[in-house]
């Protein structure tokens, strides 16, 4: 069976995820210190993105890391990425919930996600998932 353009976005976000969480969460350590859990709880505390471990630390999916860039980028990711990226960051975003909500993506659509998505997983170093 062929993969759908649906799926092959829904695969990328999945590489995202792998590639945003260990770079987010080491931002928000690095400005945060020991408040991590509290303030990322308080951060998505007027989502639904609200989740938890078994250890009562958020689960940050790649809707929450996306939310958490865009609502932290002047304190804390505008140190180390550009505005290039915070536009990728709100695309990305939006790509993410017409996928979430099974919108339908045209061929040109899915290469503009899988493009967007690439160039922001590769300004973050994380060659691996970018491939």
């Amino acid at each position: 069976m062929a993969i759908t353009n649906h799926d092959r976005v829904g695969k990328a976000l999945e590489l995202l995820t792998s590639g945003l969480k260990p770079f987010v969460e080491r931002e928000l350590k690095s400005s945060w210190g020991d408040k991590f859990v509290e303030n990322t709880k308080l951060l998505l505390s007027d989502t639904r993105l609200q989740a938890r471990a078994a250890d009562g630390s958020p689960l940050l999916d790649v809707a929450a890391l996306l939310v958490i860039m865009d609502r932290e980028w002047k304190a804390i990711f505008s140190q180390t990425l550009g505005k290039a990226e915070r536009s990728m960051v709100n695309e990305v975003l939006d790509v993410r919930n017409k996928w979430a909500h099974q919108r339908p993506f045209s061929t040109d659509d899915a290469y503009r996600a899988l493009d967007s998505i690439s160039r922001l997983v590769a300004s973050m170093s994380a060659p691996t998932e970018a491939d």
